[in-house]
């Protein structure tokens, strides 16, 4: 990690995953329960630090991890240590990733006014832990076109692969032929809120997690035009986000299009913040679900792609909105 961040002149970063399915940890030849794993996560972190910092050998006889006379270790870019970020939404991570990381990652499968409620929470922690804020990580899959109309019918497209055949899509989409359902967390609390909300917050939309069943974890897209969905980004730094992190469906030509299209539309309003101290209207003017345009945009892609929805299902964005 420290040569990695040498190399990249600082811009290295490490997630580290306690590990969310018991069965995916026995594979591998550990049997800790959820609690321990978080308890060792929380001494790794400890030694991470030391080893990126410590300028003589030192050794450690801890719960977990136990040697001696390591090091020194490799200095990082900068003499500090690499940023270290944890997510999820269990009492465990809450409690460790925000008394001891960088960055505190959601997946941001539940609505801005709960998010935000976590990242109190998650400032709250860290406050007693005598720690500085965590910057905090927010994580979707952009469903972007020209038009709102164009963005919605590409939507459903994904769910209408996914209802024809949900096995075949999530071979395609995330690797995985069969749903198992979330043990940790943040997948069950995802889970849950897709199956009570198809759309939310200005753009928010949980089809693919409700066509996988809520496999492949992070799966809430933000749909709509290149405007709409830039809009809906900048909904999430004004909740608290200072990092977004986004990935498509057609990974490669997602990439170009986010791109060309929807990044210089957020960095234009970063710039424009920070050299003004004000907001433009980009928001203000961008459509959503607040905008029967938008609204009936989404039910005509919805009836389009009806196979696999039910009547029940395609009402309920009237009562999510």
């Amino acid at each position: 990690l420290a040569t990695l961040d040498q190399l990249t002149q600082g811009r290295a970063v490490v997630h580290l995953i306690s590990g969310g399915f018991d069965a995916e940890q026995r594979k591998h030849g550990d049997y800790e329960p959820k609690a321990r794993r978080y308890a060792r996560t929380s001494e790794f972190i400890d030694l991470l630090r030391r080893a990126w910092t410590e300028k003589a050998p030192f050794s450690h006889d801890g719960e977990f991890y136990k040697f001696d006379d390591f090091g020194p270790g490799f200095a990082t870019y900068s003499g500090e240590p690499v940023p270290i970020s944890i997510g999820g939404q269990s009492d465990e991570a809450f409690e460790i990733g925000a008394a001891k990381a960088d960055w505190f990652t959601f997946n941001a499968g539940e609505s801005i006014e709960q998010v935000g409620r976590d990242i109190a929470r998650v400032h709250g922690i860290a406050a007693n832990a005598g720690r500085p804020d965590p910057r905090i990580c927010v994580t979707f899959r952009p469903i972007v076109a020209a038009t709102d109309e164009q963005a919605w019918e590409k939507a459903f497209d994904y769910a209408a692969k996914a209802g024809q055949s949900a096995e075949a899509f999530r071979a395609l989409f995330l690797g995985k032929s069969t749903v198992v359902a979330p043990e940790s967390a943040g997948g069950q609390r995802q889970q849950e809120y897709a199956a009570a909300h198809e759309g939310y917050d200005r753009a928010s939309w949980s089809g693919i997690i409700r066509a996988t069943g809520g496999a492949g974890g992070a799966s809430t897209a933000l749909v709509g035009s290149y405007e709409t969905v830039a809009a809906a980004i900048l909904d999430q730094v004004d909740a608290g986000a200072s990092i977004v992190s986004i990935r498509g469906f057609d990974i490669l030509n997602d990439v170009v299009d986010y791109g060309q299209n929807l990044l210089p539309l957020v960095r234009q309003e970063i710039a424009h913040r920070t050299a003004t101290g004000q907001r433009s209207d980009l928001q203000k003017k961008a459509s959503g679900f607040h905008d029967p345009q938008f609204i009936a945009a989404y039910e005509r892609a919805a009836y389009a792609a009806s196979a696999g929805y039910s009547d029940n299902e395609s009402s309920q964005i009237g009562a999510s909105a």
